[in-house]
């Protein structure tokens, strides 16, 4: 909100140095010089308000910025040609150089395999139940920014010896 008020303003001003400007010279209107400051005017004041927002942001403020949702999803066990002996929920490794795990979840009527960023991921291997929590966190002040922004981490919870890192995908 603060940032289109400040936006606004800018504009406004922009706008005001334009007519402003834009008088009666010895040849005519001067159209050249009225763009010209009104151009620096809009500029200047949007490096200004960019300046403002990410002051405002960096400071303290009370604000209920932040909110987590948590959504948990089952797995299903998947086959693998390794010599892994029992049941795999999560297979680790790379596609495109990029470090993954794949599992299979329920969706509907039939089962879909997925994958996720290793980078973004967690797994614990105990006594669990094998199932993924998706934490989905939303951040942004409404009162700075035009949007928000989301930020999805996974937790892997599977039983101990049941996670397989032998795949890689390259182009």
């Amino acid at each position: 909100m603060v940032m289109w008020i400040l936006l606004g303003i800018t504009v406004l001003i922009a706008i005001f140095v334009f007519a402003s400007t834009l008088g009666d010279g010895y040849y005519g209107r001067d159209w050249g010089g009225a763009f010209g400051f009104g151009f620096v005017t809009l500029i200047l004041g949007s490096l200004a308000t960019t300046l403002v927002c990410a002051i405002l942001s960096a400071a303290p403020f009370d604000y209920p910025q932040d909110e987590a949702r948590t959504t948990s999803q089952e797995l299903r066990a998947l086959t693998t040609s390794s010599e892994l002996h029992g049941q795999t929920y999560l297979l680790g490794g790379y596609i495109d150089e990029d470090p993954v795990f794949r599992y299979i979840r329920a969706e509907g009527d039939g089962m879909v395999l997925r994958s996720v960023s290793a980078d973004d991921s967690i797994v614990y291997e105990g006594d669990y139940e094998p199932r993924i929590d998706t934490i989905t966190t939303t951040w942004g002040n409404p009162w700075l920014y035009p949007f928000t922004f989301e930020n999805d981490t996974y937790e892997f919870y599977v039983p101990e010896g049941s996670v397989s890192g032998d795949i890689s995908v390259t182009p």
